[in-house]
């Protein structure tokens, strides 16, 4: 499936369910982690993109470049902390970089670099196609919401429990 025909909704899911990819096969995944994760995924029901922006400001990960808490960076191991706080960044950045108003390839890049991640640790690259199910070929820019029923579908097609969602 090309990841060039995503929309900006579809590449943050994808961006996010690549964080979880990694965080379950390192062994670090927790409640925080996967708020944080839940959140970027709900980007694809989410109509209103300010309040999805400023409820990501009150988790306790928030990416941007924004420091992981000691709390929970201090249980992540040493040999893997790069990568995670990289994802984290990335993660969010695939859905904030093009939010208002811009419409580049630059969350397209961001996906990519989640994959390399992945990649360079030997992890399971997850198959694209769950999401994609649901789009239109020809939306572009940040793309349409899903119908809730349609984000379980996916999320189920991954094994994620994303109960805040």
């Amino acid at each position: 499936m090309n990841l060039e025909k995503f929309s900006t909704r579809e590449l943050q899911v994808y961006g996010s369910i690549s964080l979880y990819f990694f965080c379950k096969e390192k062994n670090i995944l927790n409640q925080k982690i996967m708020k944080f994760i839940c959140h970027h995924i709900s980007i694809i029901i989410t109509e209103n993109l300010n309040i999805w922006e400023t409820k990501g400001l009150d988790l306790e990960i928030i990416g941007r470049g924004e420091p992981i808490p000691l709390n929970i960076s201090s249980n992540i191991p040493s040999n893997i902390i790069k990568d995670f706080e990289f994802l984290i960044d990335t993660c969010s950045e695939i859905g904030l970089v093009d939010m208002y108003g811009a419409c580049t390839e630059n969350p397209y890049k961001f996906v990519l670099e989640c994959i390399e991640v992945l990649r360079r640790n030997n992890i399971f690259i997850p198959n694209p196609y769950f999401i994609h199910k649901f789009s239109s070929e020809s939306v572009t820019g940040w793309g349409n919401t899903i119908e809730k029923i349609n984000l379980e579908y996916i999320l189920n097609s991954y094994k994620i429990n994303c109960p805040m969602v």
